[in-house]
């Protein structure tokens, strides 16, 4: 029953208007728990559902601050799961975080350090290109909004030594973003290992 029910929230959740009522503690403890399944369609669905309650920016802020960040903590575990979960519910989870992220206005990433180094493991050792890619799009999208986070500076720094163009592009990208806000240059260049991760990048063939 638990698992046919996740799978009609996903199916509901596809149409934008029930996106609102969809968004309740009640249900999202329910997709939260889901998630964390060990049964890969349970937490498809469930990550289905959250991914499609994400693309409305009028949710994030209940998403993002449920149960002092339950989604975004279930998202990024199951992301970072790939000994015992799907490439394609853990793509799915990418996406998801990346729709949350995209969709925000608020900086409630700051509570999220451990998240942040996750993304920046995937985006160096994850063995799906879609994963690796989303985790650096993800860390682009939170430098617009996380200017001062040196928790945020850890994960670009590491996720620099990413071998995969288009994350490295992502992440260069996301430093760019960094520098050009003049309230945070300061900190950026003082920042351990973003000069140095900078001088590697400048090396590197275009």
């Amino acid at each position: 029953a638990r698992q046919l029910a996740v799978v009609i929230f996903a199916n509901l959740s596809f149409q934008p208007c029930n996106t609102t009522s969809l968004v309740c503690p009640e249900l999202l403890e329910i997709l939260v728990a889901a998630a964390s399944s060990t049964n890969d369609d349970t937490k498809m669905n469930a990550i289905t559902s959250l991914g499609n309650l994400c693309r409305f920016e009028g949710n994030n802020s209940v998403l993002a601050n449920y149960d002092e960040g339950a989604v975004i903590r279930v998202l990024s575990h199951v992301i970072s799961s790939n000994r015992s979960t799907s490439n394609d519910v853990r793509t799915s989870a990418a996406r998801a975080l990346l729709k949350l992220t995209r969709n925000s206005s608020v900086s409630w990433w700051d509570k999220h350090g451990l998240t942040l180094d996750l993304l920046a493991t995937a985006v160096l050792t994850d063995s799906i290109i879609s994963v690796r890619v989303r985790a650096a799009e993800t860390l682009k999208e939170l430098s617009r909004r996380l200017s001062t986070n040196t928790d945020l500076l850890d994960a670009l720094v590491k996720a620099t030594r990413t071998s995969d163009p288009g994350s490295k592009c992502c992440i260069a990208e996301a430093l760019q973003i960094m520098s050009t806000n003049v309230g945070s240059r300061k900190m950026v260049a003082e920042h351990p290992g973003v000069l140095n991760a900078l001088v590697a990048m400048a090396m590197l063939d275009d």
